[in-house]
This record gives C-alpha cells, sequence and structure tokens, in this order.
C-alpha cells in the first residue's frame, strides 16, 4: 500500500481530517467499564472545541453493511462509485442514523458503549424517572438489515421525547433516486438508485445500484407510565429491492408481533457463537484484553458471516484497510484491497474462522479473468493481481501513485501464499478444485496463473547465470524500481514451488501441468546476501544503514518463513530494526515484535509489542489510526490490527504453519498479563485450544476430524496421540511441538529455496520455445502479418510525443474500442528524452492503463542498418529503452520493430538472441509520416491494400505514426473502413499468437 500516496493525496487527507476535527488536542476519552468486551465511555468524542468526531466513532458491521455508529452514510460491500483510480466505495443515505433528543437538562447518567460480545452500539441515560436505551446493530443474522431499538422502562408517569433522524445530503455517488411506499403495517418507503459511474465497463455490464427499505422513524415517541416497552427501527440494504425483501418482511413480521426481544436475541446469540467459535483471551490484564477483542471486532464485523442467515451472502469484495465502515472519495483508501488483506488480516482470520478466509480467497478467484487481462496489457502471462482492486479486479489505484500501482507486483505472490496457507491449516480440497458459476477457473488453475506469470516476470542475467526480478517496488515503499528484492523473489519463487506441489492435490482439476523447467527458473532466482555482514541487503545497490519505511527483509523471516541460519536472522532483524522509520504505519512492529521473540530478546520484544498498539490506539471505542500523530492516515486501521494480532498468534503464542504440519514455539503469555488462551484454532477440521501460562501450554482437543486425526510430537518426545488434553512445560530449554496428521497428501512438499543454482542461457519463454521456433519458421524472421486469417494489428510508431496527437489517437482508439500496439522510443519527433520528460511519462502510463500494447521501436530510432553499428552498440540502444519502460510502468518488452523498418539477418538474429523478442514490421503501410496531415492520401492505402482482401485468407499489421498530424483522425477512417471489411482489430500480441 502507498501510505499517503502523493502530496496531492496527502493534502486532500489533512484537509478532510482537519475538518473533521482529527488534529485535536490529547482528550481524556476514559473507557469506564471493566468488563474486557466493553468499551464504555460517559461523552462521545469530541475535539477540544466540543464538536463531535465521528472518525473516532464505533462502528457496526456484518460483512454485507456497515455504518459509523451516529453518521447519515452506510456502505455495502462490493458498492462502489467511480472510474478506475477514482473507484471508491458508494455512500447510501442511512436509514439508521436516529437519536433521541430529551431535554439536555433532564438527562442523567448517560453513557455510550460497544458491546463487542453482542456486536451493538449502546446508549443509555435516565430522563423524567425513565431508562432508557437504545441499540443499534447490523443483524447477524438478517444481515441485509441495521437495526435500531429503543427500550424505554417508565416510572409513575409517562414520557415523551423527540426522535432526530436524518439521512444527510443526496449522495453524490449515487443518481436521483426512485423512491415511493414500500407495503408494510409500519409505513416503509423504499428507495433504489444507480451509482453514478462504473468502475470498468468492460467488467460491468449493467449499472450497480443501491436500494434500501426503511420503516418510518416519528418525531417523537411516547412511552405510558410503569411499563418496558421496545419500538424497532429497521433499514435494509442491498443491490436490489428482491434482494433484500425476505430479511426486511422477516424482522417487519417479528415487529408487528411484537418479538421485538427476538429480532434483539437473534442478533445476539449470532455473536455470541462467533466467539465460542474462536477468540483469544488475555489474562490479569483487562486493558490489554480490551484491545484485543476491539481488533477482532473490527475485523469481524467487515467480513461475511459464513454461518446459517435468513437470507444467502452475495459475492464477497474483500477487506480493506480502513474495515466496511469507511472509504470514501480520496479517503481510506476508498474501501480498496490491497496486500493488507492477505498478508496482515487474513492469517488470524484462518486460524481462528476459516470460513470467513475461504471467503477472502473466492474475491480474488472470482476477479482472475481481470488478472489475467492486466497480465496480458503489461506484456505478461498467467495472472498478475492489481495492487488496488475494488468492484472488478481492474487496477483502481489513483493516479497520483503510478510507482505503487505498476511497480508493487508482489500482490501476487501474496495471494499465492494466502491460498498456500488456506490448504495448510484445511486440505480444503473441494474448495481448491471447485469452478464457480461465473468464475473463469478455479485455484488449482489460479495458483498455476500466478506461477506462470513468475516465470514470465523473471529474466536471465547471463553474466550472473541467475534470474531476475527487475524494476519493483518491495514492501518499503520509500524504494521503487529496484531490482532483486528479497522478499519479492522468495515470493515468486514460492509461488512456482507451490503451483508444483498444488498439481498433485488437484490432479486433472488442474488444466495443464507445470513444467519442469519453471521449478528450476525458481531455483535459480536470485537472493541477495551480503557473507561478510551475514545479512540480505533489500535490493541490489542497497546501502547498509540507508532508513526504510517499514517491514521488508524482516518478512523473510515471518511471515514467509524463509530457512536461513538463525545468525542471518539475528543480523537482518538487528540491521533493519536499527533503520526502519519511527512514523511507519503500525503494522510493522509486530513483525518486529515476532523477531525479537524469537532471538529471545524479551525485553525488546515486549517494549515492540506496546508500541503496535498503544500509538494508534483511540479512545474511547478502540479505533485505530495507521500512523501516530499529528498524522493519523487510514482511520479504523484494521491492517495494523491484522499486524498486532499476528503478534499474539504467532509472536508470544508461537504458531507456524507449513504444508504439512504446524508448530508451536516458544509460546508465552503477553507482557503485564498471566495467561494466553488461543481457542478455538482450525486445523484440518479439528478445534484446538492452546493455554498458555507462565510456566505450561496445555493442548486441549475440543472437536476431532476423523479424517484427519492428529498427532503431537515435541523436542523432547516421540509423537502421540492427540486425542484430548496434554500440557508441557515451558521452562524446559526452547519448547517446539509440532501438529501434524496421520493423512498425508503423499505429494512432495515445495521446494521453497531459490538461488540455489545457477541457469544456463535460456529463452524468455521456454514452455514455448518449440512453438516459437515453428511459426518463427513458418513466418520468416521478421513478422510482418497475422498467424490467423481475418485479424488485423493497428500499430504506431515514435511515440510518445506531447504535441497532442498521441493523445488524440487515444481518444479515437478509446471512442471506437479497439486496442492498439505502440511501438515507442527513447527520442521520439518531439525530441525529449523519455527517461526525463514527465510528460511522456505520463502518455506511457496511460497508453497501458488503457489496455493498449507497448513494444520497443528502440531507444535512439537510429537505423540498424544504414550505418555500421556494433552489436553493443544495437544492444545497448535495446536495453536502454527496455530498462526505461520497466522503470517507468513496470513492464517487460516483448516485441520490437527496426528503426525505419531496417534490419537484415545478422540484426534479427541478434535480437532473438539476446532479448528474445518477435521482430515485427507491416505488410500496411500509411507512409503518413510522408503525407502529413494529408490523410485521405494516407488512407488510400488502406483501399490499395485492402480492396480485395478476405477474411478467410488475409490478415494484416497496419503502419501509423501516432506524432503525425490528424493521426487520430486518421485512425478513426481506418477502423470504420476495415470494420466494413469484416476484419477484427486485435493487437500485434494476439495478432501472432503470443498475447
Amino acid at each position: 500500500m502507498a501510505y499517503f500516496k502523493s502530496i496531492f493525496l496527502y493534502v486532500a487527507i489533512l484537509i478532510h481530517c482537519e475538518f473533521n476535527g482529527v488534529f485535536i488536542k490529547s482528550q481524556n476519552f476514559e473507557d469506564i467499564s471493566p468488563l474486557p468486551t466493553v468499551f464504555e465511555s460517559r461523552t462521545l468524542p469530541v475535539d477540544e472545541n466540543g464538536n463531535f468526531l465521528p472518525r473516532y466513532m464505533a462502528s457496526v458491521g456484518n460483512g454485507h453493511v456497515a455504518t459509523t455508529v451516529y453518521t447519515d452514510t452506510v456502505y455495502m460491500n462490493g458498492l462502489y462509485n467511480g472510474e478506475r483510480g477514482e473507484s471508491h466505495r458508494a455512500r447510501i443515505p442511512s436509514g439508521n442514523f436516529i437519536r433521541m433528543n430529551p431535554p439536555s437538562a433532564q438527562v442523567q447518567n448517560q453513557t455510550f458503549a460497544l458491546d463487542v460480545a453482542k456486536g451493538v452500539f449502546f446508549e443509555r441515560l435516565t430522563v423524567g424517572g425513565a431508562r432508557v436505551e437504545q441499540r443499534t446493530f447490523a443483524h447477524r443474522y438478517y444481515t441485509k438489515v441495521i437495526v435500531t431499538q429503543l427500550q424505554v422502562t417508565t416510572g409513575t408517569e409517562s414520557i415523551t421525547f423527540p426522535l432526530i433522524s436524518s439521512s444527510g445530503d443526496p449522495s453524490a455517488d449515487l443518481s436521483t433516486p426512485e423512491t415511493g411506499d414500500f407495503g408494510t403495517q409500519l409505513g416503509a418507503r423504499y428507495m433504489c438508485a444507480e451509482i453514478v459511474q462504473r468502475e470498468d465497463v468492460r467488467y460491468q455490464e449493467t449499472i450497480p445500484k443501491a436500494c434500501s427499505i426503511s420503516t418510518a422513524v416519528p418525531t417523537e415517541v411516547t412511552f405510558p407510565p410503569s411499563s418496558t416497552i421496545i419500538q424497532t427501527f429497521i433499514t435494509a440494504y442491498g443491490f436490489n429491492l428482491e434482494s433484500i425483501e425476505a430479511d426486511f418482511n422477516a424482522v417487519v413480521n417479528l415487529i408487528v408481533s411484537g418479538q421485538h426481544n427476538e429480532v434483539y436475541d437473534t442478533h445476539v446469540r449470532a455473536w455470541t457463537d462467533l466467539w465460542t467459535d474462536g477468540a483469544i483471551e488475555v489474562k490479569g490484564n483487562d486493558q490489554l484484553a480490551k484491545v484485543v477483542y476491539g481488533s477482532l471486532y473490527y475485523i469481524l464485523s467487515s467480513l461475511p458471516v459464513t454461518t446459517e442467515t435468513n437470507s444467502p451472502n452475495e459475492q464477497f469484495y474483500g477487506l480493506s484497510p480502513g474495515g466496511l465502515a469507511y472509504g470514501s472519495l480520496l479517503m481510506d483508501y476508498q474501501g480498496h484491497s490491497f496486500w493488507d488483506t492477505e498478508t496482515w488480516m487474513y492469517p488470524t482470520v484462518l486460524y481462528l474462522y476459516p470460513d470467513a478466509a475461504r471467503e477472502i480467497l473466492s474475491y480474488r478467484l472470482a476477479v482472475t479473468r481481470a488478472s489475467r487481462d492486466h497480465a496480458n496489457e503489461t506484456g505478461y502471462k498467467g495472472a498478475r493481481f492489481v495492487w488496488e482492486s475494488a468492484a472488478t479486479g481492474r487496477e483502481v489505484t489513483p493516479d497520483c501513485c503510478p510507482e505503487t500501482r505498476d511497480l508493487q507486483v508482489h500482490i501476487t505472490s501474496d495471494i499465492s501464499f494466502a491460498i498456500r496457507q488456506y490448504i495448510s491449516m484445511t486440505r480444503d480440497l473441494e474448495w481448491l478444485k471447485e469452478t464457480k458459476e461465473n468464475y473463469v477457473t478455479n485455484a488449482c488453475g489460479l495458483l498455476r496463473d500466478i506461477a506462470e506469470f513468475w516465470t514470465s516476470r523473471s529474466t536471465y542475467n547471463a553474466s550472473t547465470r541467475f534470474y531476475d526480478i527487475k524494476g519493483v517496488m518491495p514492501p518499503d515503499e520509500d524504494n521503487h524500481g529496484v531490482d532483486n528484492n528479497g522478499y519479492t523473489n522468495i515470493g515468486a519463487g514460492y509461488s512456482i514451488f507451490y503451483a508444483k506441489y498444488a498439481e498433485c492435490l488437484c490432479g486433472t482439476s488442474m488444466d495443464m501441468e507445470v513444467p519442469e523447467e519453471w521449478l528450476d527458473l525458481a531455483k535459480s532466482l536470485k537472493l541477495l546476501y551480503d557473507e561478510e555482514l551475514d545479512y540480505h541487503p533489500e535490493f541490489e545497490g542497497y546501502v547498509f544503514g540507508t532508513p526504510i519505511k517499514q517491514a521488508d527483509v524482516v518478512l523473510m523471516g515471518f511471515p514467509q518463513l524463509y530457512d536461513m541460519p538463525a545468525a542471518t536472522r539475528r543480523n537482518d532483524l538487528l540491521v533493519y530494526a536499527n533503520v526502519t522509520r519511527e512514523d511507519g504505519p503500525a503494522m510493522t512492529w509486530a513483525m518486529h515484535t515476532i523477531g525479537f521473540l524469537e532471538l529471545n530478546d524479551l525485553e525488546e520484544a515486549a517494549e515492540i509489542f506496546n508500541k503496535s498498539y498503544q500509538l494508534y490506539l483511540r479512545e474511547p471505542f478502540k479505533v485505530w489510526t495507521e500512523a501516530k500523530p499529528p498524522t493519523l492516515g487510514a482511520i479504523n486501521f484494521i491492517t495494523g490490527m491484522g499486524g498486532f494480532l499476528q503478534s499474539i498468534f504467532s509472536g508470544y503464542g508461537g504458531l507456524r504453519v507449513f504444508p504439512e504440519k504446524i508448530t508451536i514455539t516458544k509460546p508465552r503469555v503477553l507482557p503485564d498479563s498471566s495467561g494466553l488462551k488461543l481457542t478455538g484454532i482450525k486445523y484440518l477440521g479439528n478445534v484446538i485450544d492452546a493455554d498458555i501460562s507462565p510456566t505450561n501450554i496445555t493442548l486441549t482437543l475440543r472437536q476431532s476430524s476423523s479424517g484427519f486425526p492428529l498427532t503431537v510430537s515435541s523436542n523432547d518426545g516421540s509423537p502421540i496421540d492427540f486425542v484430548d488434553s496434554i500440557t508441557y512445560s515451558t521452562q524446559v530449554g526452547e519448547l517446539q511441538l509440532e501438529i501434524s496428521s496421520k493423512t498425508p497428501t503423499n505429494c512432495e512438499l515445495p521446494y521453497d529455496k531459490i538461488g540455489a543454482q545457477r541457469q544456463r542461457p535460456a529463452r524468455r519463454d521456454n514452455s514455448d520455445a518449440k512453438q516459437i521456433t515453428s511459426k518463427r519458421q513458418s513466418q520468416s524472421s521478421v513478422i510482418l502479418n497475422c498467424t490467423t486469417p481475418g485479424l488485423i494489428a493497428l500499430t504506431f510508431d515514435d511515440g510518445p510525443s506531447y504535441n497532442g496527437n498521441t493523445e488524440s489517437v487515444l481518444q479515437a482508439l478509446q471512442e471506437k474500442g479497439v486496442k492498439a500496439t505502440f511501438f515507442v522510443t527513447g527520442y521520439g519527433w518531439d525530441s525529449s528524452n523519455l527517461t526525463a520528460d514527465p510528460r511522456k511519462q505520463e502518455l506511457l502510463r496511460r497508453i497501458q492503463r488503457e489496455g493498449h500494447q507497448i513494444a520497443s521501436h528502440t531507444f535512439t530510432h537510429t537505423s540498424f542498418t544504414e550505418t555500421p553499428r556494433s552489436r553493443e552498440d544495437i544492444v545497448n540502444d535495446i536495453t536502454q529503452l527496455a530498462t526505461a519502460v520497466r522503470d517507468i510502468i513496470g513492464i517487460n518488452l516483448t516485441l520490437l520493430r527496426p528503426p525505419n523498418g531496417h534490419y537484415n539477418s545478422t540484426v534479427v538474429e541478434l535480437i532473438h538472441e539476446q532479448f528474445g523478442y518477435d521482430v515485427i514490421n507491416w505488410n500496411l503501410s500509411t507512409e503518413d509520416w510522408s503525407h502529413q496531415d494529408n490523410i485521405e492520401a494516407s488512407f488510400q492505402a488502406y483501399l490499395n491494400t485492402m480492396g480485395d482482401a478476405s477474411t478467410s485468407t488475409d490478415s494484416f499489421i497496419a503502419l501509423h505514426h501516432d506524432p503525425v498530424p490528424r493521426s487520430g483522425e486518421l485512425a478513426r477512417m481506418a477502423i470504420d473502413y476495415v470494420r466494413s471489411k469484416g476484419f477484427r482489430f486485435v493487437t500485434v500480441g494476439e495478432c501472432i499468437g503470443r498475447p
């Protein structure tokens, strides 16, 4: 994630936060409840001027809908408005912003409480001799519904007080709504409205809409004397009325029949069952226990309910750093999913609630089509996941942040690693193999796609005989365009190794095998190591002691669990702990906590552990901010909560997950506490409790799985059957427990070691080498047309140019819905340097962003043959452009057009040998470089060449130049004519059968 992504976005965040009173002097928001699951205060969060701070307020949610209490906004899973980088959660006007408003002089004993055990926000007070309780909750059984209840117990007199109800201003994210009566006894009204702008029309054929149905809210309420009465007000939210009617009508029937308590009790029971199913209990430190419960609650509030519900769940759309209750335009990462989901929030969800973890992964499966397209459009194979994802899986990173968008590719292996962890914990082969309706593949196919992406993203280095992954942004976002980042390269290797392991698990459910050549490549990925200092440099050229933003190399030790000597792991931790920025994001310190616990440095670990939450926690409702004051960043930062929970589970709890076992190493209690209980760990269908005291750990098998009976072994004993409870002392040596199944997979474990062997020189795509050779032999050494009749590839040379003509071509292509191929140069017609001119760089990004293919026309556009050129000079010319393009947009080029179309067999052989590029010329030239703005003369080439052409026998590669005058007009004319002839437009990659 690009935290504080640009000056523009940063300023926007500051302005918004200041407007909402975030920059305030420290306020004493005291939590007055002694209960670890209740966060209670006598006041709502306000600034020093008494202004309400909604962004420090508690939220309620159930994975389908969420709202920050006492605000006029509801957000719904999967509902986004805005195109590409402007995609953000669409605000739905709330039907649940309801406040009782008795005369303030009469109010006594007013408190506000978030009870996470019940998933309910309470406001309680006494007024006029009556006890009043208001409840707000997103129902966990009737999941389309948010409920507001008033329970009033009166004394000897009746009481009347006003109600305030407001849905706020009309939503800027929704079109003018259709409204009307919804026939019930409670006077309900409905609203339906389409979003204003789709994220990507290619993946959203219809315009999404939001609908709500609300019961009427009176302006005042009266309660008779000596009675206890509940009034219930509800609003249901969904994508259409049909999807929410069942929940709405069911709750209305309960209300009409007077079963208000049943509305409340079914919700509370569902939360009680959830906490019984899995929890983290801290003993002897109630304040720390509150932080733990709060962190779990806010993450769970953003996840779908996986137990029985009244109406079926819809597709889940991922966890965002701010949770489901946040994500407006330019705020809180706009509700997008990043690596935060799989790397930071997901692990604890997996350990306790694997069904919810499966839904997280299924979101990635649902957008695999877009991920395959993204790989293709950026010059790679397989599936490449975007850095920021929302409704469609297309890239929605704002334009402010091209480096994170284009270069932070480790997200793809993070997703593969998450699938690996899920299968390791569950052995859920049914999910692995199942292809759902509207999904383009199953998880077996996705794992292979990810592996294939990394084989195409890696480049062979003939001098080192290793494979490099160049031009990336690592987790340390202070650096970008770097080569061979250890975390990235290990993730790539793991993705390939695990795909081979999954091939065994999947059997015929993986459509194609994982070639052995891919494993050889993975073993040959470069891993940087400094022998003298015995540590891993972060990237090629890293200078020892250079400050970094956040955890990076330390992630190799955990969560990647990369096998290395203990001394090297220690040095990595010590080196990077000393240079990590103090103002880094919250979750970084969790990884350092885990590391220092490995080193048995308990004092340092405790200090960092306390720092990992105390600096980021906002009272009274345990809301987290991304950064410490005065720059707070995203709210409510569940990414930080996820890291914090990992430091408990895998730091003090010692849990590690491997493909066919889990281990618990050196379990300890948390600082300033007397015990830690990890309740409901799910492993292969078994349910395990781990109860840790200062002297012992007791493992209890709460529920066994007949399919996967378990054994437990310690480092001082042989395996024993795990059938009940087993207690081990933590005081003797460094205890390590290993839990595994008696039912192994019988699949060879992943190799999981990179940099282990050097390679002989290989072509860019070994798996297709024979195919490529045969095609070249049949088409000659330079390609002039497509492999399939009926196709035509539009190509544009010599750009990009900021004279307005490249932009006119892009506009024409967008209007006509055509994808083209741009053969770009370092110095174009405007003579400016691509590496130094931000205008040309932005044009290059736009070309990529709009889905066109980018190819090489060399950096200098100097003919290969008109004047003698050395091999070294030609190689440098091609390499210079390839490096520039990779640094700017993060892709490797695969096609080259010789400058002026000039070549000879020696040059072509050199290009094939050194770069593996396909060499492309044309069989239809507009000669527009000569005709300039006489587009009628240029267009004559189409009439002359295609006049008698047949879609059954002919295909074309057409040559244009985007910097020439009126190039956009010429493109429109050509497109219309070609379509009238029945030919189909493709990129050159598609034209030659290598998209």
